[in-house]
């Protein structure tokens, strides 16, 4: 008895943890940086096959951080959008990261020789990034602008429209071609 209600205790928690974690709705939910104060972003984070990136090396562009993991399927539709919108990311001058949260090297590896993906792939082992921005959940979208501050955070799936406009709001309207 005791130990199938433990049991049923456990799978209750693994259900409702993951699904915090997994985010929420499509539209997801704004922020700025916890507190609603500018923060610059400061991460030192793995790259799958050694070494180090820093963020801070990045100085002087503009990033969008796709935070991930192998587990969360929003996140894979997430990295959809984003690659979706390639040309928008360009023509801001957008460096994307797909960064990897709380998983090692190996998990990571393995995930992406059956899933490429064709950002740059980063590691947050440590949750560094969502640590500094209070994020709570999986997918996240963060913007930064090219002095480190972060522009804007998004918790949840963001749809290709919303992704958008986010971006125009952020850092203007893309001119219409003729």
């Amino acid at each position: 008895m005791y130990r199938g209600a433990l049991s049923i205790l456990l799978l209750i928690l693994g259900i409702t943890g993951q699904s915090a974690l997994a985010g929420s709705g499509t539209g997801g939910s704004e922020g700025k940086a916890g507190n609603g104060e500018a923060k610059i972003l400061e991460a030192n984070l793995l790259k799958p096959n050694g070494g180090i990136e820093r963020l801070s090396d990045h100085r002087g562009q503009r990033l969008l951080l796709d935070l991930w993991a192998t587990w969360c399927l929003p996140c894979k539709e997430q990295s959809e959008v984003v690659q979706g919108l390639t040309p928008e990311l360009r023509f801001y001058g957008v460096q994307v990261f797909a960064v990897n949260v709380g998983q090692g090297p190996r998990l990571v590896q393995d995930y992406l020789s059956r899933n490429p993906l064709p950002q740059t792939v980063l590691m947050d082992r440590g949750q560094q990034i969502p640590r500094q921005l209070g994020l709570e959940g999986l997918p996240a979208l963060v913007l930064v602008e090219k002095d480190g501050t972060v522009v804007g955070v998004r918790a949840g799936l963001v749809s290709r429209e919303d992704l958008k406009a986010w971006l125009e709001e952020t850092w203007g309207p893309r001119p219409q071609a003729r």
